[in-house]
């Protein structure tokens, strides 16, 4: 009796799914399930290089691949896009000691900006001092400015004035050496401490010791090797 019973229920099972799937019951459950419809690849060139004389830049348009569901479902997985791709900046260090008087707060002016003539520096661009080279004309490589902002000295006024002291600063990278011209700046730098009776410090503003000195010379050092292979820019 319980064998019939079930053979009954099974054989009204079976003949209400297959009523129900000829309606398209089926279908109307699946019938919001997303589906791929569609995918586009470009495979045309995209890399375009433009030889300036000076400056290459390159225009890199990466391929596109557009990936949708229906109609009404927004657009994903998008790839296209265009640009430029420049040279990177180059990455920039500055090197600077200051010199500040032993005993008295300030040096005088007019007696300041005598000695830096003599050292080889004159006064130029931005108001500060600018190191010539043996035509007189900018050599490019170190400059010493006044330690009051923003920098400059002011000529018209220095029989009335006094300055607390000087930064001497170089940037790398520059054309000339970078150790060579760190050591030219040191040695203006004790020149003019010996004639005003000032004393050298660091860039932080303290004592400038020997090993301060070999570490600043083994950074200036360190700089130019990765400017070299590349590793210096940004």
């Amino acid at each position: 009796m319980s064998l019939r019973l079930t053979l009954l229920c099974l054989g009204l099972v079976i003949m209400a799914g297959v009523f129900l799937y000829s309606r398209g019951y089926f279908k109307g459950l699946f019938a919001n399930r997303p589906k791929l419809r569609s995918m586009s690849v470009r495979k045309d060139s995209v890399l375009d290089v433009s030889n300036d004389a000076d400056d290459a830049i390159y225009a890199v348009e990466a391929p596109e691949s557009e990936v949708w569901l229906d109609d009404d479902e927004p657009h994903f997985g998008r790839l296209h896009q265009v640009g430029q791709v420049e040279k990177l900046p180059i990455a920039k260090k500055v090197f600077a000691i200051r010199l500040v008087p032993e005993h008295d707060e300030t040096f005088p002016a007019e007696t300041l900006v005598l000695a830096l003539r003599a050292a080889g520096l004159a006064h130029g661009e931005l108001g500060i001092f600018h190191r010539v080279g043996a035509d007189g004309s900018d050599a490019g490589t170190f400059c010493a400015a006044n330690l009051v902002e923003p920098g400059s000295f002011d000529l018209a006024k220095l029989q009335d004035s006094s300055y607390p002291g000087i930064s001497l600063f170089m940037i790398l990278p520059m054309r000339a050496k970078g150790l060579a011209v760190f050591d030219e700046m040191l040695a203006v730098g004790r020149g003019l401490a010996d004639s005003l009776g000032g004393i050298l410090l660091d860039e932080s503003g303290n004592r400038l010791s020997v090993q301060r000195e070999r570490y600043l010379r083994e950074e200036v050092i360190e700089f130019e090797r990765r400017h070299r292979t590349g590793a210096g820019q940004s």
